[in-house]
């Protein structure tokens, strides 16, 4: 997915080697026994004091642009930590899409959710929403998922595992500061559950999409309600949390366009799918096409746009109708397609 005017990730790769052990038969050896060998071997984990006796030189990161969820959960970890270990931690904004003189990366960081830190983009991008890691990485803590609510859980976790388990408020109320460790070989690593195994719209992986909304017209603040509640449905059942952005300032290959097109509507040539100012007011529209995109240097790439568009009085309903027959919550989990060509509404005949 191409956006303009918004500098991109470099995503690294995450390698998992798998490690196979051959052991004999337990009853021809009996002080044979497999273990994890972080457990065994101490150098084999890497132990971060976060903080010795309350003090500490680690600093809580965060994106600028968090959600308030993110925020105030960054919030009560550093109030958790105070609280519990009597030490008191600074919290940092980073920028994901900008430079900034502010957004010195020091060596001891506790970072939260996406940053713009290699150790987590390498770790976090690999993952689906609801995907979460608390670990060490380059003598860095990285706490978050592929998604807000990965990241949210991570957080919690880690407070309710890692700082409450280790702290002692009664002696940091008496004056008595305490130690928060954390040992590599701790790590949690969880995945989450999903209703499909992959997620595709013409053969295109779903998370190269953008949620686009208008910026102007007389329902921007309805079609803005919508994208981001479709962006937390489709993360929910697909574990692919996609960008919502106003049309006036961004735009994509692959969209999922909600109302009426408008700013970069010319970007994209080819069957105009939006049917807005046709519908009565509880009526709603949901079509696929194709399309071709221009760059302003000329060059031309296939696209597509889903097109979400509904009367005054039917957002709602076209939301119940791509969550209940377009992505339904499912029992057995199983791969989420869309081929060109398909189109759902429920106008009048």
């Amino acid at each position: 997915m191409k956006l303009t005017r918004i500098l991109s990730l470099l995503l690294a790769l995450l390698t998992v080697a798998s490690l196979l052990c051959a052991c004999k038969p337990a009853e021809e050896n009996p002080d044979d026994t497999t273990t994890d060998p972080a457990t065994t071997d101490p150098a084999a984990a890497t132990s971060l004091s976060l903080i010795v006796n309350g003090e500490t030189d680690y600093v809580i990161v965060r994106d600028y642009q968090a959600n308030e969820a993110i925020i105030s959960a960054v919030q009560e970890l550093a109030k958790s930590i105070q609280n519990n270990i009597g030490a008191t931690v600074t919290i940092k904004e980073c920028f994901n899409n900008r430079e900034e003189e502010s957004d010195v990366v020091s060596a001891k960081e506790i970072l939260i959710g996406m940053t713009n830190r290699e150790e987590s983009i390498s770790t976090l991008s690999p993952m689906r929403s609801k995907d979460y890691t608390i670990c060490e990485k380059n003598g860095k803590m990285v706490i978050g998922g592929g998604g807000d609510d990965g990241t949210l859980t991570a957080i919690t976790r880690f407070i309710n595992d890692f700082v409450v388990e280790q702290g002692n408020p009664f002696a940091v109320k008496q004056g008595s500061k305490q130690n928060l460790i954390f040992s590599s070989d701790k790590a949690v690593n969880e995945a989450g559950s999903y209703s499909y195994t992959s997620a595709h719209i013409m053969g295109v992986a779903l998370n190269n999409f953008g949620i686009i909304y208008p910026k102007n017209g007389s329902n921007s603040e309805t079609c803005k309600t919508l994208a981001n509640e479709l962006s937390a449905y489709i993360s929910a059942q697909t574990g692919y949390q996609l960008p919502t952005m106003i049309d006036a300032t961004n735009w994509c290959d692959y969209e999922i366009r909600i109302g009426e097109a408008s700013g970069n509507a010319d970007k994209h040539t080819g069957e105009n799918g939006c049917t807005c100012r046709t519908l009565a007011s509880n009526e709603y529209s949901i079509k696929l096409v194709k399309t071709t995109v221009t760059y302003e240097d000329g060059s031309t790439h296939n696209g597509a746009r889903l097109y979400i568009c509904f009367g005054s009085n039917a957002k709602d309903a076209a939301l119940e109708a791509f969550s209940t027959q377009i992505m339904p919550i499912l029992k057995e989990q199983t791969a989420f397609t869309m081929d060109e060509g398909f189109e759902l509404n429920n106008r009048a005949q």
